[in-house]
């Protein structure tokens, strides 16, 4: 068992980039990427990386970028974790997760935001990607689709 991945941190939205760069230094990275309900394929971990080993940024000219790290030293995982998230991976990208419109009436749990875990009902769809929760207390609030699910 080796410790021989590490784990980077940057902006989201950057990790493609930044995997790139690695690469063009040839340094070994790892991005998993997996299938959202568009198709499109997508960070499984919005911010992190794993490159294979820790070269300081700076030297490849990165600012946004920086190293978890544990007692002052990079912090690292073992092939055995990243072999589990390959086979994550592998299972999230074979078919989009089915999507399903969300339709007045429907009750939905809060995943996100200052309602957290609270339940709601839908009183208004804005072009399927918000909708205007009503929750039990009277309060209407306005949530994105990716902040609650269908229950």
């Amino acid at each position: 068992m080796s410790l021989s991945w590490f784990i980077a941190v940057c902006k989201v939205g950057d990790e493609t980039r930044l995997s790139h760069i690695f690469l063009r230094y040839s340094i070994e990275v790892y991005l998993p990427l997996y299938r959202n309900p568009l198709g499109r394929l997508q960070p499984l971990f919005p911010s992190y990386i794993f490159p294979h080993q820790p070269t300081p940024t700076h030297e490849l000219g990165l600012t946004r970028i920086s190293y978890l790290s544990t007692c002052g030293q990079p912090a690292q995982i073992t092939d055995i974790i990243v072999d589990d998230i390959h086979a994550i991976e592998t299972e999230m990208r074979k078919d989009p997760p089915p999507t399903r419109r969300v339709a007045i009436g429907d009750e939905v749990l809060l995943t996100a935001g200052f309602f957290l875990g609270k339940r709601g009902r839908v009183v208004r769809v804005a072009r399927n990607r918000s909708a205007r929760i009503m929750m039990s207390n009277g309060y209407e609030l306005m949530a994105k689709m990716r902040d609650f699910v269908v229950i």
